[in-house]
């Protein structure tokens, strides 16, 4: 076994149905993340981070175990493994029943789960107390462990986020409402279903307050946990990673969650499926923002080799997640339904499962959230992409990209 130095320590935060569009270090002016923001700063900050799979197994898949949609045979060993034979401890701490089910979580060192939702109310929001809400219990049982690190430990924190109750302090909802708006809602359950040109405005509008209170009140629990890691002398040069496992659709393609049917499957659309990433690590350049193509599958790859580093200086180029040596030139997603989607830096080509595939197609990266089909106008572009797709799903070798799929037509 090898003697880990205190510099590989690594703590991870993922959580569920965080999106990006909701963050001020990827553009949105209206909800406050002054946390998130300074630790952008701080970080490289990932644009195009793009999830192979809708669902948290197939978020694991990737991060635990290194495989790609193509590859799911590949048999990897488990992180927790690899980080515990290069000399550290591992630690998970969860309050998502199917994160400790997922057949790696057994390998960590430690599992502590939170039951955040004790204790809650059924009926409102809490009216104050930060702490007595789900992501205040679990930020709260993650800081505690944290503070109590004295070896070289890799933690990995999964919180259900925004997939969790929505009992955010009604004041942080009444932040996001103007004079003249209805009264922020009061409910607590996540909201699914659809809209179309029926759906009452106000309605839709009560979502996105009560969405971004959530935001609001998960940024305010961010910075408790940046505050604990940085007075843990321990983790003072530990990498540090936030990233999200899904988003969580506020109606920009109709849906709201999972829809009415509850089908996370579904709507392979960016809201969903680009996340936020962001990492610091010491010795590293800081405010930089990444617009490469990622995959989960690149987290797992980082932290196996951050642990086989003894010292941030001795790190090559080849660990730079934004050099050329990890350009993707393409992501693929695919749903278990059939569904699937294909993002080059300058396309996006998603493909329904039913019968004779439907197939949209969409500029990037300026039709941001897909307003723009415009698969009938580029039929060329369409079938090209669509070959890429059954050679990757085949796990063949597939040939670099021409022009047109990286730059787009000119």
């Amino acid at each position: 076994m090898n003697k880990a130095s205190s510099t590989c320590c690594a703590v991870c935060l993922v959580t569920d149905r965080l999106s990006m569009g909701m963050l001020g270090a990827y553009g949105n002016t209206w909800v406050d993340t002054p946390c998130f923001d300074t630790l952008a700063f701080q970080s490289c900050l990932f644009d195009q981070a793009i999830l192979a799979s809708p669902t948290v197994h197939g978020f694991y898949d990737s991060v635990w175990l290194g495989r790609q949609v193509g590859n799911l045979d590949l048999h990897n060993q488990p992180l927790p493994e690899l980080l515990a034979k290069a000399g550290l401890e591992t630690l998970l701490v969860t309050d998502e029943a199917n994160v400790v089910a997922h057949p790696v979580a057994e390998t960590f060192g430690q599992i502590v789960v939170v039951d955040s939702a004790q204790e809650s109310p059924h009926n409102s929001p809490h009216n104050g107390a930060i702490e007595n809400t789900c992501l205040g219990r679990f930020f709260a049982t993650a800081s505690a462990q944290i503070s109590d690190i004295e070896v070289p430990t890799v933690i990995w924190l999964h919180t259900r986020g925004m997939a969790a109750p929505w009992d955010a302090p009604l004041e942080m909802r009444g932040r996001y409402a103007a004079e003249e708006d209805p009264e922020p809602p009061t409910w607590r359950e996540v909201p699914h279903g659809q809209i179309n040109s029926q759906s009452d405005p106000d309605e839709l509008l009560g979502v996105m307050q009560a969405y971004a209170g959530q935001v609001a009140l998960w940024d305010t629990c961010l910075g408790v946990l940046s505050d604990a890691i940085s007075d843990n002398p321990i983790l003072q040069n530990a990498l540090f990673s936030v990233m999200s496992s899904r988003g969580f659709p506020l109606g920009e393609h109709g849906r709201i969650g999972s829809g009415l049917q509850g089908d996370e499957e579904d709507e392979l659309y960016s809201e969903l499926l680009n996340v936020p990433w962001l990492c610091r690590i010491p010795g590293q350049a800081t405010a930089v923002r990444c617009r490469s193509l990622l995959q989960p599958v690149d987290l797992y790859a980082l932290l196996k080799q951050w642990s086989n580093e003894t010292s941030v200086v001795a790190l090559g180029p080849e660990f730079d997640l934004t050099s050329e040596g990890h350009a993707r030139e393409f992501t693929l997603t695919q749903a278990k339904s059939g569904e699937w989607a294909l993002r080059t830096p300058a396309w996006l080509l998603r493909s329904d499962a039913t019968g004779e595939a439907h197939k949209e197609l969409y500029l990037k990266p300026d039709d941001r959230w897909e307003v723009n089909n415009v698969a009938d106008c580029c039929h060329e572009v369409v079938e090209q992409l669509v070959h890429i797709y059954d050679e990757a799903i085949h796990g063949k070798q597939v040939s670099p990209l021409n022009e047109v799929l990286l730059y787009g037509v000119t």
